[in-house]
């Protein structure tokens, strides 16, 4: 480029300004001597680039063994959608003791891999779920998912256009990806990283020659904002719980308070270990879609295998090792397999030792795998033993830091020794992962988290380590930390005990010092597993039955332990016990297999408890896989049934331990066809589902299910049926053909337990399952295009347009049906010409009231061309055809509803396209009808941020508004697509001040005011009002639940809420204001207290206050010392400690202090307990000093 060519650049566009949207022009070298050289800086290349290269290094990052196998095996793993389990309406008939249950996961979806990437990363998907969350244990492949998840992103941006118009066009659209692993940020924020290292790093890499200047630098952010703020960037964020702080339980705090408002309207996935995710009931980061991954399956676990010892070239060592995970006794380290990481472990050990035995525990699992580490060494490694014990040393002081798994060089060097530093990098345990941001000292990483956790472990020599004793009667130690009970330390405890786990020789053979090392090891865990049973808490015991309920799991890494027995069986007692009964259930699945199986037969058999005898039934089928006497109890509980119900549980069961098994089919079936109850029809049908997903006769019962309780008071069972066909339903094709029948009109079928409803408004949840379980079927397609054509019912061709609009993206032939529905339709002008000519003389003529009603049916149809503008604005985001076609319709159409309708799809998929802001813009132009105009500026609006025309339509639409309702809408978009813009603001202020309008406007100006203008306290107190004063039940539950969105931790409404609960005598406003403390108060004291009183006055009788008072405490009160201080009077003053009142508040407590350390527990308790001192304490016998008899 000349330099009158520079000049004029200069000139024109000023230096730095935007060419195109990923590309700054720069002078090379800005503010020097030398001759002024202009160059373009593609964001687009530096984020590639930056991601080649970080995927480059990720991959021997995540080299587990030597062979190196695994990096050339990927078996895709599948994930779960998990969400929030509904709430529970109080009206809801509920058994008192159901309160106390722990909810279980609920599962919205399973994806399969190549599924995830293209209904969930491919799909268009904006605000407040737009984020993604990917969790699961260490080691499950969440990092190598994420990269799968990069390359997605890149191969997509590569095949949607040509390399030319990656820098030309502003079509292509979440172009740019960036990659940023937690454990990197060090002490800067998220946002500084990002503008700070990440920027330099990728300039360097990409732009070597330009020098960054201060004026460089700030362009170079500020158009790197500008692509964040266009919502066009995949933030991909690895580790979260690899981030520094000071407590596991604080991350998830600490990395929203990081995600500044321009970092959130990039879309972001991160990952992040399930422990720490789910360390709180109320995640701070909800907002996110929540994936988990799954483990490998049986034939997941034989295709890494095959394939590993395949690139080993040594397929015959692969088959052996698939046939020693088959024998019996073998279930344990099969379990601990599912995880890649492990399963790598285990096929190098088998690669390097030809007579290697399977361990038993997964400390030996590790214990083998290092053994092996060295095999492949040229040099012979004098000084390991040194090397381990300076590693361990390592580790566990890494444990102890805020910053866990990131190891600065001097901190490592420090603990290890320079030599011994050096030879653990040479040999790969220590890698080094970043720099620090401020010295730029580099931070090193053990290759795998999990081998820290192991090393720390063996660095521990005694069992106070994690369980302090007194050293005398005279010593109080219940301040000091019990590592036993945070969660971070239980895999380090569980490898603890695992370590050493040999047999020892008799005291009197025992001739050497290594025979007393053993011997004392061996001793340091007895202790601790002694102690444990043994720990009295001095409160009401909470961790005493968490000690009991570690040791379950501990005893699989101890297994010697003589007390193995006793500690399984106490373990089942607790089932029959609805406090802690889910814990049980949760332990005994991790515990010693054999004892567990024996333990729940006998309960089975003598108990007397029904509810204790179905859980264990039902954990028999999670555990008893080729267990002779888990098989045989389940079939004798079939043919010699307490009832139903019994032989129900115990079919499914035996299913799923025995694949196949006919018994249990067969029993089922029975059960469906002599079913007199619907509900135990429902269960059965779904035992028989989860069990033989393929069963005609269970989905057939699922899909009339599905249909008959839709809408009624059994719509429960409905959402039951849903979600279990959306299970079965992946691409089933025996679901798929049922759900066909039912759409095509059957009728009758002599399998069927019930005809089938025909009602028209029963189609409707069957057309809506299809398109969550059918990717790509063309006989569906087929079908539902049938139906927008040919259906005489609107209704019907509405549901069919929908549902085509909800499964047709990227499908030619469903875009092109809606195209043609919508250029084909008939002028509905001619139509009502016709209809006011048949009006005239219809009433008294028959054959006219006919043709009457088909024009009328016609001119519905324009709302059924309005579902297929809706349709393709649900599946045509970056397709031209689609884009064109709603173009067309604006610039052609004669109905005003199909404008509307057109410009709202273009709101949904036109982002940043430059025809479609210049048709928005004309139609705002053109237009004389409002409705139109408004939609039209608010869908340029979201596609153009900031668009002056879009704000300034809005400012006058308003003004010109005369319907209060319509005003407060369109302020609050206003207010969307320009947060906090005053005019919005005073709109939405004087139709609260207006005292002539409804409440219900009131209501609804109040909440659109706090959604546009966060705390705002007009608004708040006027929903305060509302709970108070309406008269309208409606209105005060509304008003209560949208406090609980618009001012979360707002001290002003947290107080108000408080003052009125001690104010009013009315209940239902007292609940409505408990219930909206549940949603704002998280860690308030005021709240916690007045939700404690509610609850210690309910003690008479539950009631519906009492209820939402106790749940309201378990969301705010978690882990926290004022609960735990208000609870222990309560608990402490009654009398007796058998009373249902007595563990209905032991049951709060117990949810509450999930996470909470021993220290701070006891010491909030003593506190609260000082309350109570005036009364007399009465001695309580605790359920494990009944059940060990102490």
């Amino acid at each position: 480029m000349s330099n009158s060519s520079n000049k004029a650049y200069q000139q024109n566009h000023n230096q730095g300004q935007i060419n195109n949207a990923d590309i700054i022009i720069i002078y090379k070298n800005a503010d020097s001597g030398e001759s002024q050289e202009l160059i373009s800086i593609n964001l687009r290349e530096l984020c590639d680039a930056t991601l080649k290269s970080q995927q480059k290094n990720q991959e021997f990052r995540h080299r587990a063994t030597e062979k190196g196998s695994e990096i050339h095996v990927y078996v895709p793993l599948g994930l779960v959608e998990r969400k929030e389990q509904p709430r529970r309406d109080l009206h809801t008939t509920v058994q008192h003791r159901e309160v106390y249950q722990l909810e279980k996961e609920v599962i919205s979806h399973i994806y399969e891999h190549d599924e995830f990437l293209q209904q969930v990363i491919g799909q268009t998907s904006t605000g407040g779920n737009k984020h993604i969350a990917i969790i699961g244990e260490p080691g499950a492949g969440k990092t190598t998912l994420l990269g799968a998840i990069a390359s997605f992103i890149l191969n997509r941006n590569t095949n949607s256009c040509p390399s030319s118009q990656a820098v030309k066009g502003e079509n292509n659209k979440e172009n740019l990806a960036i990659f940023i692993p937690l454990a990197r940020l060090g002490g800067k924020t998220l946002e500084n990283y990002l503008l700070e290292t990440w920027l330099s790093e990728a300039m360097a890499l990409v732009y070597p020659e330009v020098i960054i200047t201060q004026k460089i630098k700030e362009q170079l952010e500020n158009q790197l904002k500008q692509r964040f703020q266009k919502g066009v960037v995949w933030l991909l964020l690895d580790g979260v719980d690899e981030m520094s702080s000071d407590s596991s339980t604080k991350l998830l705090n600490t990395f929203k308070q990081q995600l500044t408002l321009w970092l959130t309207q990039a879309r972001i996935v991160l990952t992040c270990r399930l422990n720490v995710w789910d360390a709180q009931v109320k995640n701070p980061l909800g907002e996110f879609n929540t994936y988990k991954t799954q483990d490998f399956k049986p034939e997941d676990i034989d295709k890494f295998i095959q394939e590993w010892f395949a690139c080993a070239s040594v397929s015959e060592r692969g088959e052996q090792l698939q046939a020693k995970l088959r024998e019996p006794g073998r279930e344990v380290i099969y379990e601990l397999v599912k995880n890649p990481l492990r399963l790598s472990l285990l096929c190098q050990i088998f690669y390097i030792d030809k007579q290697a035995e399977l361990p038993k525990t997964k400390a030996g699992l590790y214990q083998k795998f290092i053994r092996y580490f060295y095999e492949w060494k040229t040099n012979d490694i004098e000084n390991k033993q040194e090397l381990h014990s300076a590693l361990a040393k390592l580790a566990l002081e890494g444990m102890e830091n805020v910053s866990r798994f990131s190891l600065s060089e001097q901190f490592a060097k420090d603990k290890m020794g320079e030599d011994l530093f050096k030879l653990a990098c040479d040999l790969g345990w220590l890698n080094l992962v970043n720099r620090d941001t401020e010295t730029d000292e580099a931070v090193y990483a053990f290759f795998h988290t999990t081998f820290q956790e192991y090393f720390a472990a063996c660095a521990i020599s005694d069992a106070e380590f994690f369980l302090p004793q007194p050293k005398d009667i005279n010593e109080t130690v219940k301040y000091k930390r019990y590592r036993v009970f945070e969660p971070q330390w239980k895999e380090v405890i569980l490898l603890w005990l695992g370590l050493e786990n040999q047999k020892t020789k008799p005291l009197e053979e025992i001739s050497s010092i290594d025979d007393i090392e053993k011997v004392m090891k061996k001793w340091e865990r007895e202790d601790i597993i002694f102690n444990l049973m043994l720990f009295r808490d001095g409160t009401c015991e909470l961790y005493s039955y968490k000690a009991l309920f570690l040791l379950a799991a501990g005893i699989v890494e101890f297994r010697e332990h003589v007390s193995v027995k006793d500690i399984v069986n106490q373990v089942v007692q607790f089932l029959g016990h609805y406090v802690f009964r889910e814990e049980a259930k949760k332990a005994l699945e991790q515990t010693d297999r054999a004892e567990a199986i024996n333990a729940l037969v006998d309960l089975i058999y003598q108990s007397k408890d029904e509810r204790a005898s179905l859980q264990a039934i039902e954990i028999l089928g999670n555990i008893g896989k080729n267990s002779p006497k888990a098989i045989a109890t389940l079939v004798d509980l079939i043919d010699n049934p307490q009832d139903e119900n019994f032989q129900r549980i115990a079919a499914e069961s035996l299913g799923k331990i025995d694949k196949n098994n006919a018994k249990a089919i067969e029993t089922l079936v029975d059960l469906i066809d002599k079913a007199q109850d619907q509900q135990f029809w429902s269960q059965a049908a779904e035992s028989l589902a989860k069990i033989d997903r393929n069963n005609k006769k269970a989905i057939q019962v699922l899909v009339i299910y599905l249909i008959i309780s839709y809408g009624y008071e059994e719509q429960i069972y409905h959402f039951i049926a849903l979600d279990i066909l959306e299970e079965i339903g992946n691409d089933n094709p025996e679901v798929i053909a049922v759900l066909l029948d039912f759409i095509n009109g059957y009728q009758e079928d002599k399998n069927f337990s019930q005809p089938p409803i025909k009602d028209k408004d029963f189609y409707k949840p069957v057309i809506k399952i299809l398109p969550k379980i059918v990717k790509k079927n063309p006989e569906v397609i087929a079908v539902l295009v049938n139906l927008m054509n040919n259906s005489p019912n609107k209704y019907i061709r509405k549901l069919a347009i929908s549902g085509l609009g909800k499964m047709g993206k990227n499908n030619s032939e469903v875009i092109s049906e809606l195209v043609n529905l919508i250029n084909n339709y008939k002028n509905e002008d001619i139509l009502k010409l016709e209809r006011e000519s048949l009006e005239e003389f219809s009433k008294d003529n028959s054959e006219a009231s006919v043709k009457l009603d088909e024009i009328i049916d016609s001119l519905d149809n324009k709302s059924i061309r309005q579902e297929a503008v809706q349709s393709l604005g649900e599946i045509g985001k970056d397709n031209p055809e689609v884009i064109a076609t709603l173009i067309k319709l604006i610039d052609n159409s004669q109905n005003e509803d199909i404008y509307e309708q057109a410009a709202q799809s273009l709101g949904e998929i036109g982002k940043d396209n430059p025809e479609v802001i210049a048709t928005l813009i004309k139609l705002i132009d053109n237009s004389q009808n409002e409705d139109i105009c408004w939609q039209a500026a608010y869908s340029l609006g979201r596609i153009d941020k900031g668009n002056p025309k879009a704000i300034d339509t809005l400012i006058n639409l308003i003004d010109k508004s005369q319907k209060p309702e319509t005003r407060r809408l369109r302020a609050y978009q206003l207010g969307a697509i320009d947060q906090n813009n005053a005019k919005a603001i005073n709109t939405l202020t004087e139709l609260i001040d207006d005292k002539s309008q409804h409440e219900a406007i009131h209501l609804l100006a109040a909440y659109s005011l706090g959604e546009i203008n966060p705390g705002n306290s007009k608004a708040i107190i006027t929903l305060i009002n509302l709970i108070e004063k309406s008269q309208h039940g409606s209105i005060s539950s509304t008003a209560s639940h949208y406090l609980g969105e618009i001012a979360k931790n707002h001290l002003t409404a947290i107080t108000a809420l408080v003052e009125l609960i001690d104010k009013t005598q009315n209940e239902n406003i007292i609940q409505k204001a408990a219930k909206a403390l549940g949603e704002i108060g998280q860690d308030n004291s005021k709240a916690i207290s007045a939700l404690i009183k509610l609850i210690d006055t309910s003690q008479d009788e539950l009631t519906d206050i009492g209820l939402q008072a106790i749940r309201s405490l378990e969301k705010i009160g978690k882990n926290n010392s004022e609960t735990i201080a208000g609870l222990a009077p309560l608990i402490t003053k009654v009398q007796d400690s058998s009373t249902y009142w007595y563990w209905t508040l032991v049951g709060i407590l117990w949810k509450c202090i999930e996470n909470t350390p021993y220290p701070i527990y006891y010491e909030a308790w003593q506190q609260g307990v000082k309350i109570n001192l005036s009364q007399k304490t009465p001695e309580k016998k605790s359920l494990l000093r009944k059940f060990f008899g102490f």
